[in-house]
C-alpha cells in the first residue's frame, strides 16, 4: 500500500504491526478491531503473508518477499506435501574468509529460494554444524523469510555431548531459539554408534524424544546412524518406536566394507524403516510408455549387485 501511494486505509481487523507500518509511512488508518496478529485461513497460526514480512519494514523488500512466498505456496498447493527425494543439508555451506562460522548468507538465501521454488521443502541442520552456526543460518536464511508451513525442518540432539539428562532439554530449548521456530518437524538422535550407544541409554534419549512429541515440540523422531548393521539391528529391535532412521545410502558405498550401505538398508527394511518404493506399482500405472518399470529396476539392481 505504501508503494502504491494509498492515501488512507480502513480494515475490519488490523494487526498492530500493520498499524506501525502505516504510521511509519504517514498513512492514516482505522479499523474495527486491533489484533496482535492475523491468523491463517485454518486458524492454526499466523497469516503466511504477515509472517513473511514480520521482520521487514521496507515496502520494496516486503513486496519482493511476498511474491517469493506466493510462488512457493503455489508450488506447494500444486504438488501436495509428500516427502520429496531431495533435502537441503545445512552443512558445508558457502563461507567467507575460511571461517566455518562466517556463512555467506546472501548465497545461502539464493540457494534456499531456488530449492523452495523448485518444489522441495526439507531442511536438515544440527547443533554443531558450522561450528554451532548452522542453526542460526537456518533462522536468518529460511525461517525469517518464509512462513513456517512452507518448509519442514529437522535438527539433531548431540548424544555424544551429553553429560546429564538436564543437558537434553537445555540443548533442545537453545536449538528452538537458534532456529527461531516453535517446533521441529523431525528430530534425530545424532549419529548413534558403538561409542555413544551407552549415552543414548544412560540419558534415555528415546524417552526424551517421545516426551517432546507428546508436548508438540516435534512431529516425528528418529536417529541418524553411522556404524555396523548388527548395531543398527540392535537399536531398532530395542526401540521399535523410532519413526525413521537416516542412513548414508549411495551407489559408491553400496558394497563398501566401511559404510556397508546395502546391509544397513536391508536391516532398515526388515524393521519397516525403509520404503520399498516399487511394490505398489503406481509408477507403472502412471507411465505413459507403459514400461515394466518394476522388472527393469530389479534387473538394474542385479547388475549393481
Amino acid at each position: 500500500m505504501a508503494l502504491g501511494g494509498v492515501k488512507q486505509v480502513y480494515a475490519e481487523v488490523m494487526s498492530r504491526s500493520a498499524q506501525q507500518i502505516f504510521e511509519k509511512y504517514n498513512i492514516p488508518c482505522d479499523c474495527g478491531q486491533v489484533a496482535e496478529t492475523i491468523k491463517n485461513r485454518a486458524g492454526t497460526g499466523q497469516c503466511p503473508m504477515e509472517q513473511t514480512v514480520r521482520h521487514i519494514d521496507d515496502p520494496a523488500a516486503a513486496l519482493k518477499a511476498i511474491r517469493r512466498t506466493q510462488r512457493v505456496l503455489r508450488v506447494r498447493a500444486q504438488g501436495g506435501y509428500e516427502m520429496k527425494k531431495l533435502g537441503f543439508g545445512m552443512m558445508r555451506l558457502p563461507i567467507t574468509g575460511g571461517d566455518q562460522k562466517n556463512i555467506d548468507y546472501d548465497t545461502v538465501k539464493r540457494m534456499v529460494d531456488t530449492f523452495l521454488e523448485r518444489g522441495f521443502d526439507y531442511f536438515d541442520t544440527a547443533w554443531m554444524y558450522h561450528a554451532y552456526a548452522s542453526e542460526i543460518a537456518v533462522r536468518e536464511c529460511l525461517v525469517k523469510r518464509y512462513p513456517r508451513e512452507s518448509f519442514r525442518l529437522a535438527s539433531k540432539l548431540p548424544v555424544f555431548m551429553l553429560t546429564s539428562r538436564e543437558d537434553r532439554q537445555k540443548i533442545f530449548d537453545r536449538q528452538l531459539e537458534k532456529c527461531g521456530v516453535e517446533y521441529f518437524d523431525n528430530y534425530l538422535l545424532h549419529n548413534i554408534n558403538s561409542g555413544d550407544i551407552d549415552a543414548v541409554e544412560k540419558y534415555d534419549c528415546f524417552g526424551f524424544a517421545r516426551k517432546l512429541k507428546e508436548q508438540g515440540k516435534i512431529k516425528r523422531y528418529g536417529f541418524s546412524f553411522h556404524d555396523t548393521p548388527e548395531l543398527l539391528d540392535k537399536v531398532l529391535t530395542e526401540h521399535p518406536d523410532a519413526e525413521f532412521v537416516q542412513l548414508q545410502i549411495n551407489y559408491l558405498d553400496w558394497k563398501s566394507e566401511g559404510v556397508q550401505s546395502e546391509r544397513l538398508w536391508q536391516v532398515a527394511r526388515k524393521h519397516g524403516k525403509a520404503s520399498d518404493c516399487i511394490k505398489c506399482g503406481a509408477c507403472e500405472r502412471h507411465c505413459p510408455q507403459h514400461l515394466p518399470i518394476r522388472d527393469l529396476l530389479v534387473k538394474v539392481a542385479e547388475k549393481f549387485e
